[in-house]
């Protein structure tokens, strides 16, 4: 698919613009740098950075009573997690999730498995280390999430009602 859109667009003289897709907020706002440079909307990006960041620092406070936590994560888990301060000691592929994964990861001890909730695969995981689960989005969708900022208290609010 991505073949045949990179044709089209060099076919209509459409700008292409690679971006990064990890949830973490320096990758966001490089990409919205990125962006907001080809649309010539520097202006407006920098209103909504210093915005974006203060109110991750909000969540990041409300998230510091979890800072810490022992983590087994989904791939693509991974930047939200070390963003929150989780202590990620294993990182599960979805293509490795084996037996011997398991057990291996169980004897991590972890206190959570962040698996994602559009490509679920480490529940078993937590069942079998007896520990909270949860699953975070990596784009909007989810229960009316429509922003950046969304799919970081959505993540959020998953981590805080998994130690409540």
């Amino acid at each position: 698919m991505v073949s045949k859109l990179l044709e089209i667009s060099r076919e209509k003289n459409i700008l292409l613009l690679q971006v990064g897709t990890e949830t973490s907020p320096e990758n966001l706002i490089g990409s919205a740098r990125k962006i907001s440079e080809v649309l010539k909307t520097e202006k407006d990006e920098q209103v909504w950075e210093r915005q974006f960041i203060e109110e991750l620092k909000t969540l990041q406070k409300k998230l510091s009573p979890f800072s810490g936590k022992r983590a087994i994560v989904h791939p693509y888990a991974y930047a939200f997690c070390k963003w929150a301060n989780l202590t990620v000691v294993k990182t599960v592929n979805p293509a490795e999730l084996t037996p011997r994964v398991v057990a291996d990861a169980v004897a991590q001890k972890p206190d959570l498995v962040v698996d994602v909730l559009h490509f679920p695969v480490a529940r078993v995981i937590a069942e079998n280390a007896k520990c909270k689960y949860i699953q975070v989005i990596n784009f909007p969708g989810v229960e009316n999430t429509k922003t950046l900022k969304d799919i970081f208290d959505y993540n959020s609010i998953q981590i805080i009602k998994a130690f409540q």
